[in-house]
């Protein structure tokens, strides 16, 4: 059995045979997406419960603001073409796990469906929002 040694470059984060990177120039979500692609990665998509929990612990560590809605970190997340029907952004697939803040996702209680995006707070929990807003982001290889 040949094993193949996983590592990640510079300032990027080792954890379950992926490398994360916390960016914290500010993008909108299909920019933050674009330069993910850029470095070779997608944002990240979070597929268990230990996944999400070591990213609070290692990446938001050190993320936090006065009010949780002002930092946040974009996240591979969608419903930008099924409302309601919440998708990886690079997979395509849908979530079998979710880490919804309380009340979220809320786009459902607006006439005009815009929060077709998902970010991250510093404490873990999810929160759908407008795609434009300008936000910290996470990248996965």
């Amino acid at each position: 059995m040949t094993y193949v040694s996983i590592e990640c470059d510079g300032d990027w984060m080792l954890n379950n045979r992926h490398c994360y990177l916390l960016n914290r120039t500010k993008l909108s979500w299909p920019d933050a997406k674009s330069e993910c692609t850029r470095c070779g990665a997608y944002l990240v998509e979070i597929k268990n419960e230990d996944e999400n929990k070591w990213i609070e612990e290692y990446l938001l560590q050190d993320v936090f603001c006065r009010s949780k809605y002002e930092c946040t970190s974009w996240i591979g997340g969608t419903d930008i073409e099924t409302e309601g029907q919440f998708v990886w952004g690079h997979s395509k697939t849908p979530f079998t796990y979710t880490n919804w803040d309380f009340i979220n996702p809320n786009d459902f209680q607006y006439s005009i469906k815009i929060r077709d995006c998902v970010d991250m707070f510093y404490n873990g929990q999810w929160n759908d929002r407008a795609c434009h807003f300008l936000a910290n982001f996470i990248c996965e290889k």
